[in-house]
């Protein structure tokens, strides 16, 4: 991650992803809401050009014509739609299923945690 904050390595990495990993690491991976919480604003907090901010209305409408082309949910069809955008070829996404229906040689999709990282959240009442 580094490499790709200090631009060593070309990455793009949605702001609202940040949020999207907050309710991941704290319903899934276990970790406390006030370490995430540390953690992802200093990742924010170095306003590193590989950030991307920007969800233009087009890229939210190319978004919702892949969530309901592929039977997707609509934040993935943003990370599809970013994807295209740029012309990357990798995804990283904790959604195995994100990839299914997508041309492997337009898009790969690469879980980046281990098998038994993630566990099923549950809810609190």
């Amino acid at each position: 991650m580094q490499e790709v904050l200090l631009g060593r390595r070309k990455a793009l990495l949605p702001v609202s992803a940040i949020l999207g990993a907050y309710h991941v690491v704290t319903s899934y991976l276990g970790v406390s809401r006030v370490s995430a919480k540390k953690i992802l604003s200093e990742l924010l907090n170095t306003y590193s050009e590989a950030l991307y901010p920007q969800i233009t209305i087009d890229l939210a409408s190319t978004a919702l014509d892949y969530a309901a082309t592929h039977d997707i949910e609509s934040w993935d069809g943003y990370l599809v739609a970013l994807a295209r955008k740029f012309d990357a070829k990798l995804v990283f996404s904790m959604d195995e299923e994100l990839g299914e229906g997508l041309d492997e040689e337009e898009l790969v999709v690469v879980n980046p945690f281990r098998p038994g990282t993630v566990r099923q959240s549950t809810s609190k009442k």
